[in-house]
Order: structure tokens, then C-alpha cells, then sequence
């Protein structure tokens, strides 16, 4: 006679995760943040600079742009004045030494011969002496940013040559 088999056990899947992987998933997801929250200061500083940049280059394109605009005076060589930012362009032969201005542009674009509290960056125009009514004229732009700063320890800095046919 046969003897009645005992009925198997059916295991029963287990749900869930072990107290040990959650601990471990949690581990790697905290590195991750950590690392992520730590990029944070240093993209809010790379947008700040880009920011910063873009404006100044803004500020020497519309100043190349005035100087640029600036019609040939008659005779040849006297001296001239921009229209849009009234910059005063040096008569050639006129002066041995660069002729320069300064500038204080805010951070909507408006230039002012003076700095004000609103006052973001600085430009300064300098004319390198001409002694040919003929040559081209020729300027060194920059712009510093704060417009506080001494130029020479300024946050930032953009420049440009430029070289004006006014004949």
C-alpha cells in the first residue's frame, strides 16, 4: 500500500526589495544628487559670464558701428563727432598723444559721459595719433564691467581694434 506523499510546499514569490537594497539605491542616488547640487554654483557662474560678455560685445558693436557711420568731413581729416553716442573722433595731425573718451553704458544699453549708480560697464575709446589726413583711422576699444572697477582689476574685459576709412 502506498503511503499518502506529504503536498509540497509552493514557495510564494517575495515582493519588495531587501532592507539592503533600498539602502544601497538610496547611497548611489544621494552621490548623484550631491555631485548634481555641486555643478549648480559653477553653471549660474558660466551664465553670468555669458551674459556679462554678450553685453559688452553688444556696446562695441553699436560703438563700431557709430564710428563707422561717422561721414568723411571736408576737407580731409578735421576732426568729427559720432552721431548716436556724440563720440569725438581727433582731427589727424592734430596731436601726438591717443585721444580718448570714457563711457558708462547701464544694463539696458544707455551710454552716459558719467558714471551713475545704475552705471554696468565701461568704455574707453582711445585714437592712436594720425599724422596723415589720408591714413585710416584707427581706435582701440574697451569695455570693463563693473563700471566701478578700476579697468586694470575689472571682472571682465572686452576689446577691439578698429580701423576707420573716413576719407
Amino acid at each position: 500500500m502506498r503511503t499518502p506523499q506529504p503536498a509540497l510546499r509552493t514557495s510564494r514569490a517575495r515582493a519588495g526589495f531587501s532592507l539592503v537594497e533600498v539602502a544601497v539605491a538610496l547611497g548611489i542616488i544621494s552621490f548623484a544628487l550631491v555631485a548634481i547640487f555641486a555643478l549648480i554654483p559653477v553653471g549660474l557662474t558660466s551664465s553670468q559670464t555669458a551674459i556679462a560678455q554678450t553685453g559688452a560685445n553688444d556696446i562695441l558693436s553699436a560703438v563700431f558701428t557709430d564710428l563707422r557711420a561717422t561721414p568723411p568731413t571736408a576737407p580731409v581729416g578735421q576732426s568729427a563727432t559720432t552721431q548716436r553716442f556724440q563720440i569725438p573722433i581727433p582731427a589727424a595731425a592734430a596731436t601726438t598723444s591717443p585721444a580718448s573718451a570714457i563711457f558708462y553704458f547701464d544694463s539696458e544699453g544707455q551710454a552716459k559721459s558719467y558714471v551713475q549708480a545704475n552705471s554696468r560697464y565701461r568704455l574707453s575709446v582711445a585714437f592712436l595719433p594720425n599724422t596723415n589726413a589720408r591714413a585710416a583711422t584707427l581706435a582701440f576699444l574697451k569695455v570693463t564691467w563693473p563700471a566701478l572697477a578700476d579697468p586694470a582689476n575689472a571682472a571682465g574685459s572686452v576689446t577691439m581694434f578698429a580701423a576707420f576709412d573716413r576719407n
